[in-house]
């Protein structure tokens, strides 16, 4: 991969990320990016929720959920694998995109009922991650939402919104935090006063 494709890529995902920040700010949940390689370090974002751009994942018909990383001195975890703040991660497109739990993503590629394909994924023979294709079919079944251009989110596969919150911060109840609780309650964090 060229210099180039690499910034292009890396201004996209940027883009994107921004784009789902503003789509879930409307929805009331505020999130705040790490642009740092320091910060990056704790998780992608302040409030642990990754945000990955899957351009061709409408042609393909899959999601690819990355776990592994090759670096100089081996492998590492990455990706729905690393060890960081995240717990929430939203992986689409600007047509739509999915909200999965960390844990659910974990559990998924931990599946023995033959959905899941674990694949090396090489880009030119400059990285290599190693990680799932999760399959359209089950990503609707097993997300917690999806958010298309024109909806609002939160309920579009008929799960109640107290439902689907409640799947959200499953994620984050076994470290004895929930950083959506106002959120469940009704505070509005949009709200200056």
């Amino acid at each position: 991969m060229s210099w180039e494709k690499f910034g292009k890529d890396l201004e996209r995902g940027r883009e994107f990320e921004d784009y789902v920040s503003e789509r879930l700010w409307g929805l009331g949940l505020a999130v705040m990016m790490y642009g740092s390689r320091k910060y990056q370090d704790k998780g992608e974002s302040l409030n642990g929720v990754e945000i990955k751009y899957e351009g061709v994942f409408r042609r393909t018909r899959r999601l690819y959920i990355e776990c592994r990383q090759e670096k100089s001195g081996g492998w590492e975890l990455s990706g729905a694998f690393r060890r960081d703040n995240t717990w929430l991660w939203v992986i689409g497109d600007y047509e739509g995109f999915y909200l999965f739990t960390k844990v659910d993503l974990q559990m998924m590629h931990g599946s023995d009922d033959g959905l899941w394909q674990t694949e090396i994924f090489d880009e030119a023979n400059t990285r290599n991650t190693s990680g799932y294709f999760l399959p359209i079919e089950v990503a609707n079944y097993m997300c917690v939402d999806y958010v298309s251009s024109g909806s609002q989110g939160l309920g579009v596969y008929g799960m109640e919104r107290d439902f689907a919150m409640t799947r959200m911060v499953r994620g984050k109840l076994a470290k004895g935090e929930n950083p959506l609780w106002d959120l469940l309650v009704g505070v509005d964090h949009r709200s200056t006063g």
